[in-house]
């Protein structure tokens, strides 16, 4: 082969390999371009994306910008799992090995983690095994659900105490839609012949909850000028068709995003029957008092004024009943 000859089949070989580079070159970096949108994504996620090795646990990458993603690429990056005390179950490794070994991924499990300044969050992992240049690697997502939790977590306490003293309220306290569906009742109204399970799901209408439209008219009309009505008394119906009296107050609520009404309504029937007695029993008194014929004077204890006399006491002292009431018992000079 001839000088010439050989420059030319080197020449030529060179030319071949820059050839196929330059053929190569694109496809490599539309894959190095593809990969650095991809991180750039994962990176913007508002999880913790974390690159694990399968075979020995090595965390080998964090991304994400969040608090606990900054913190856990300071102390977990180049550290196996199994050498960190990370879970505060430690169970949950293992766990997490057996699903991935049986089924290559796992979604939305909650587990409790330890910081490396001790404190404890809870987070929603999701996990899935993947092929890197040859190698299998675990590409988590975790989510930071800590103040979710813990959000949940008041709000359930404040349904607790919030269900505690709507139980314990007096009367019958009632949780009404929009529409005056009654959605909860703490107890059925006494007299009303309904039971608890008899008024849930049904309207005031469907109960015949209403017996006198002015009454009705009356409550609308403070509804819309107060948006709340407290201590209005009214005439309920009854199963039977009857009725009886009741104080009602109502005050909106707000229950899982929804506007509803608090009602509370006591039987006033034993109420009323007290003060008819006792107007009675007054009456009565007043009768025997007026009657006697004994000069009888009523005056407060404490200050001697006198209260009330009978027609005895008018009779015997020449005093009318306007002259006397009033005065202090020493001014009408009745002792000598």
């Amino acid at each position: 082969m001839s000088l010439i000859s050989g420059a030319a089949i080197g020449i030529l070989g060179v030319h071949t390999r820059l050839q196929f580079a330059a053929e190569n070159e694109a496809p490599r970096k539309k894959l190095s371009d593809s990969e650095a949108r991809l991180r750039k994504i994962l990176s913007a996620s508002p999880d913790t994306v974390s690159i694990i090795r399968r075979s020995d646990f090595l965390v080998c990458d964090i991304l994400g910008d969040r608090p606990f993603a900054v913190d856990a690429r300071r102390h977990m990056i180049g550290k196996r799992l199994s050498e960190m005390d990370l879970y505060v179950d430690n169970k949950m490794l293992p766990a997490f090995e057996h699903a991935l070994s049986e089924q290559g991924e796992f979604h939305d499990i909650e587990m409790e983690y330890k910081t490396a300044e001790g404190r404890r969050m809870q987070s929603l992992i999701s996990a899935a095994t993947v092929e890197i240049e040859g190698e299998s690697y675990i590409v988590s997502f975790a989510r930071d659900i800590t103040e979710l939790n813990r959000a949940q977590r008041h709000l359930e306490e404040s349904e607790r105490r919030f269900r505690a003293v709507y139980l314990a309220m007096p009367g019958a306290a009632g949780i009404m839609s929009r529409d005056g569906r009654f959605l909860d009742l703490s107890k059925p109204v006494e007299g009303s012949g309904y039971t608890r399970e008899e008024v849930i799901g049904r309207t005031v209408d469907e109960i015949g909850f209403w017996t006198d439209p002015a009454e009705r008219h009356e409550y609308n009309l403070r509804m819309k000028r107060d948006g709340f009505v407290t201590g209005m008394e009214i005439q309920m119906g009854c199963k039977d068709g009857g009725k009886i009296p009741v104080i009602l107050s109502v005050a909106p609520v707000v229950l899982q995003g929804e506007r509803c009404a608090v009602a509370i309504v006591h039987n006033l029937a034993q109420l009323k029957e007290a003060q008819r007695k006792a107007a009675e029993s007054q009456a009565a008194l007043g009768e025997i008092f007026e009657a006697s014929t004994d000069c009888m004077v009523m005056s407060d204890f404490l200050t001697g004024t006198v209260v009330d006399v009978n027609r005895e006491f008018t009779r015997l002292t020449g005093y009318t009943r306007e002259e006397a009431i009033g005065r202090d018992l020493r001014e009408l000079h009745l002792w000598s």
